[in-house]
């Protein structure tokens, strides 16, 4: 999985690509929490469109990363999700604490 930072007027996007598992997951997390104080009360959007899979430990960094930004006040929004990825989060029982576009 790769992951890059787009800076939008006001917000941050993070697009992932790829399939958000294992190593990936565990990679992606500490560089997307060294750079979430930047956006303290600012939206971030997680755009999934290119992610193909997500395992249970891509999860837990999404719940991870979910847990830091409510604690600074970010808005955290993923975005372009396929419905397969949706349904492994709806079926987890953790589509509840996302907003998805």
């Amino acid at each position: 999985m790769s992951f890059r930072f787009d800076h939008l007027s006001g917000s941050a996007q993070i697009r992932l690509v790829g399939h958000f598992t294992g190593q990936s997951a565990l990679d992606f997390l500490p560089v997307v929490r060294r750079t979430l104080p930047d956006y303290a009360n600012h939206p971030l959007v997680i755009n999934m469109a290119e992610v193909e899979r997500i395992d249970t430990i891509g999860m837990g960094a999404m719940l991870v990363l979910h847990r830091d930004a409510q604690r600074q006040s970010t808005a955290l929004h993923v975005k372009n999700c396929k419905q397969t990825v949706r349904d492994v989060f709806r079926i987890a029982n953790l589509d509840k604490p996302f907003h998805f576009d």
